[in-house]
């Protein structure tokens, strides 16, 4: 489920719904869509250009799950990790245990991002990138 397109139904939505139903969380992923293409769209539904995705939306479905749904945060991190993971069969990624790549997020207690993590290496401190090139050792 893509989170940038929020019509007709919002992915948090989706998911609370999904999860009524009996899907488990482990087949359900997420995906911003972010940085690529994204069609625009006018009130009747005319494609009007195209605009570039955002990734904010992914942070938002999970602060919406956690705050709105009643998520544990374990629960609403599922399909952004775990199961994304796994469907693409992505060994050492979607969770904390030894051996895997140390991808990790440090949470303030409203859900914003706080530290970014990647195989280790702090890449966000105190919400602020702290490598911006592709090539920048952290």
């Amino acid at each position: 489920m893509t989170t940038s397109i929020p019509d007709p139904v919002a992915p948090a939505e989706g998911i609370a719904r999904a999860v009524k139903a009996g899907v488990p969380l482990s087949r359900v992923t997420l995906s911003s869509d972010g940085n690529g293409s994204q069609p625009l769209f006018d009130a009747a539904g005319n494609l009007t250009g195209i605009g570039v995705a955002g990734f904010e939306s992914l942070l938002e479905t999970l602060q919406t799950l956690v705050n709105h749904y009643g998520f544990s945060l374990t629960d609403a991190l599922r399909p952004l990790t775990t199961s994304v993971a796994a469907f693409l069969s992505l060994d050492g990624k979607g969770e904390i245990r030894p051996g895997n790549d140390a991808d990790l997020l440090v949470f303030s207690a409203d859900l914003r991002i706080e530290q970014v993590y990647a195989r280790g290496k702090r890449m966000v401190n105190e919400g602020k990138a702290c490598v911006k090139g592709t090539f920048e050792p952290a």
